[in-house]
């Protein structure tokens, strides 16, 4: 592995820019009798730090391309510490101490937990890592949702038992109610907040249900005038039915008296020209009977008019309980969507409700750990918490475990040779396009 000269982080290459500075890395080449023992041309690196320095032991490749590793502290803060601790020791004891390099071993730590392997030497080698690193890289990414699934089921374990630590001491605070008295009046002003949002949050509930009553008592009545109305349209049809009924029976007994007329008419004995006139006897009995029938014909005539009326009336009165009964049904859509409009009102309310909630209570919650973590710190628990504390203990080591897992595995998930990567894909997909691109040629030839 090779590091920058200029800001002493690793990176993959010796040569490019730098990953993390951006400056370019050049190999600095090893002065003659320089102090360099067995590599000629190569940087060194200060064991203890990792700290690429003019002059002691020479470059180590751990074999993993890494373009993206920080280490967690300074490195030439670490090797003044390291260096006066070595100095120390070596006045206490006579001789020099050997340093430890801690970048170096969270190094080797992400490079043997990422299983990558060294960069591919040759171009063809790619396709190889290219696979591996994808290999690696799925196994890793489930083990880190693995990971941050425990974690957080970790975190809400402790945090109930940080939660429920606090609240034991508010129950049982004792003599040491002024010790803690800020922490007192800060839990007792965020459950002040969480009480007045939960009696704004009932008044604003009864409102809205207020509201919702009104809205479907009005879509009620509608609902019952609108049922009248279709009760008077059946009533109204079937009247208009009774109505037609008798117009036509009046109407037939009006084409029957035409008829009779007609026909009586047609027995009348007409004289023609240079014959005698008829014989009264015979004219006046049909003549009689005529105007008889034409009398009845006038009756029927004013029936028919009546029974048209009627008619006219109930279809005029079906076509108002029609509108009547729309106008309702218009009504009624109307509350609907207004009833839709409350409804969707309040889900919104309920949705920032619980929201406000959660956050006021997660403070209430906060406010207890920090209660939980002060009195964990001075020792002051109430009786019988010793068992509590145990699992508060192991609980925060636990957690403490799988984030420094996680945090190695999130680093190691990307410890590789980004561009000979992209150069296994290049292989893999160029060559495969390459045997298609001859085998299409091939069939064109032989066809």
């Amino acid at each position: 592995m090779y590091y920058c000269p200029h800001c002493s982080k690793p990176a993959a290459s010796d040569h490019g820019a730098c990953p993390h500075c951006g400056k370019e890395l050049a190999r600095e080449e090893q002065p003659a009798g320089g102090g360099g023992a067995g590599v000629s041309g190569a940087r060194q690196i200060d064991p203890a730090t990792g700290e690429v320095i003019t002059g002691g032991a020479a470059e180590i490749d751990l074999g993993v391309s890494d373009e993206s590793i920080d280490l967690d502290f300074d490195p030439r803060a670490e090797r003044s510490r390291r260096a006066g601790q070595a100095g120390a020791k070596g006045r206490a004891k006579g001789a020099p101490s050997s340093p430890v390099a801690p970048g170096q071993e969270k190094v080797d730590e992400v490079a043997s937990l990422a299983g990558f392997g060294p960069a591919p030497e040759g171009f063809f080698q790619a396709v190889t890592y290219m696979l591996h690193v994808r290999k690696r890289r799925s196994a890793l990414r489930a083990a880190i949702v693995d990971l941050e699934a425990q974690a957080a089921k970790t975190r809400e374990a402790l945090d109930r038992d940080l939660v429920l630590l606090g609240q034991r001491k508010i129950d049982d605070i004792g003599t040491d109610a002024d010790r803690y008295a800020p922490n007192l009046r800060s839990i007792r002003q965020a459950q002040g907040d969480v009480d007045s949002m939960r009696s704004e949050k009932t008044v604003e509930d009864d409102d809205m249900k207020g509201k919702e009553s009104y809205v479907n008592e009005e879509i009620a009545n509608l609902q019952k005038e609108a049922e009248g109305f279709k009760q008077e349209e059946r009533i109204l049809e079937r009247e208009i039915e009774d109505a037609n009924t008798a117009r036509k029976r009046v109407q037939l007994r009006l084409q029957r008296i035409e008829i009779e007329i007609r026909n009586t008419l047609g027995q009348i004995p007409r004289p023609r020209k240079g014959e005698p006139p008829p014989d009264p006897a015979v004219v006046m009995p049909l003549e009689s009977k005529v105007a008889g029938l034409e009398e009845v014909h006038g009756h029927i005539e004013r029936e028919l008019k009546t029974a048209d009326q009627a008619v006219r009336e109930a279809e005029h009165k079906l076509a108002l309980a029609r509108n009547a009964g729309a106008e309702r049904m218009g009504r009624i859509e109307l509350a609907g969507r207004k009833k839709m409009d409350l409804a969707q009102a309040k889900k919104v309310s309920d949705q920032l409700s619980q929201a406000r909630f959660y956050e006021l209570q997660g403070k209430v919650d906060g406010l207890f750990k920090d209660l939980a973590q002060k009195i964990l710190a001075d020792d002051s628990l109430p009786p019988g918490s010793e068992e509590q504390r145990k699992s508060i203990e192991d609980r925060s080591a636990n957690l403490k475990g799988l984030e420094s897992k996680l945090d190695l595995h999130k680093t190691a998930i990307d410890c590789y040779s980004h561009r000979d990567y992209v150069r296994g894909q290049i292989v893999l997909f160029g060559g495969s396009s390459l045997v298609l691109l001859l085998i299409l040629v091939l069939v064109a030839l032989l066809t």
